[in-house]
């Protein structure tokens, strides 16, 4: 699930990974979208383009790329000493 080439190419085919994005996306309260690759259909997706979901040799899902579903650290500025 998700893109390893910058949306290029959006791999959304495995219904288990769609619904364990959509109850991960549900606890985070986040609302799918739809994402259109350069040449393809339109995917909904429960999360950023660029996270990737993959189906290990052990028959467990995992997600990487992370990084883009939670919002940025807020900048902390402090007085100078």
């Amino acid at each position: 699930m998700g893109s390893c080439n910058a949306a290029d190419t959006i791999a959304n085919s495995d219904p288990t990974m769609r619904s364990i994005m959509k109850q991960a996306a549900g606890i985070l309260n986040l609302k799918g979208h739809y994402v259109e690759p350069i040449n393809g259909e339109k995917e909904l997706l429960y999360g950023p383009v660029d996270l990737e979901g993959h189906l290990g040799k052990d028959g467990r899902y995992y997600i990487i790329d992370t990084a883009r579903l939670f919002p940025p650290t807020a900048l902390i500025k402090r007085n100078p000493e």
